[in-house]
């Protein structure tokens, strides 16, 4: 799933420069720190320890977008 995480954090950084919101930053850390993991699994033969790592960045990264989102729609952003 490659591609398609390269393409959200592309999209992602793209977002942040346009809006140049905090919390953005602080996703975007997320997604970098996430990618790095990913790809330590991948060249490590997905050791269970850097899975666990990689599926809880998965869920701060869910709550965080989720509650940017609110923030939009509320127009605090």
């Amino acid at each position: 799933h490659a591609d398609s995480v390269w393409l959200f954090t592309g999209l992602l950084i793209a977002n942040m420069i346009l809006n140049r919101h905090k919390y953005l930053i602080r996703i975007v850390a997320v997604v970098v720190v996430q990618v790095i993991v990913g790809y330590s699994q991948w060249f490590t033969g997905l050791p269970w320890a850097l899975v666990a790592v990689h599926v809880a960045l998965a869920m701060v990264l869910l709550v965080w977008l989720t509650k940017y989102q609110a923030l939009v729609k509320q127009g605090e952003i």
